[in-house]
């Protein structure tokens, strides 16, 4: 069995021709044309395959009005969806996350700044349990306040004061929901050289 190419319909070879030079292009051009004619997948059967779609968007915007203050503020969606080798969707694994933020940073006195920040982003995917109204919801907040003294010369001494929050609210009405809180501190010392 051929096709309009000539060629087998079942195989193509690579194959190395001599052609003269004032010859290529129109070989070339012609081939390539024929190549996209063939569809190496007439006739046979093809099997659906799971994928996945990806997609989001994100910005963010800093001012700093040296030497008094700097903040910023951030904001991202992305979504997710997963599809089954049945060409079905798969409800735990599709979603959308959106997160929001923002920090500001202050120097109140020479060699003393303080500053704050926060972070939020949660996530909803298309699973709904049987008997439920609400699709599967995670959240973690973030946040933070810090003061930063510069004692002497290159000696950085920072103090951090955090908070996080993580929440789950499944769909699932057997489920229990979960939260979580998480208080921390910290202080930093950094000498640059």
């Amino acid at each position: 069995m051929t096709d309009e190419c000539g060629e087998s319909a079942r195989t193509i070879l690579p194959i190395t021709i001599a052609i003269p030079t004032y010859r290529r292009e129109q070989v070339l051009m012609d081939t390539i044309e024929c190549l996209l004619r063939l569809d190496p997948g007439a006739g046979q059967k093809k099997d659906p395959v799971p994928y996945r779609t990806q997609k989001g968007a994100g910005a963010s915007v800093q001012f700093v009005i040296f030497p008094i203050v700097e903040f910023g503020v951030n904001a991202a969606i992305g979504k997710q969806e997963d599809v089954d080798a049945f060409a079905r969707p798969v409800p735990e694994n599709s979603f959308t996350t959106k997160s929001v933020g923002g920090f500001a940073n202050l120097r109140i006195v020479e060699r003393l700044v303080g500053g704050v920040g926060v972070n939020w982003t949660s996530q909803t995917d298309t699973y709904l349990a049987t008997g439920s109204t609400l699709n599967n919801f995670t959240a973690q907040l973030q946040s933070f306040a810090a003061l930063q003294y510069q004692p002497l010369g290159y000696l950085y001494v920072k103090a951090v004061f955090a908070y996080a929050r993580g929440d789950f609210l499944p769909s699932d009405l057997a489920v229990a929901e979960w939260h979580n809180q998480m208080y921390s501190g910290r202080i930093r010392l950094l000498y640059l050289f």
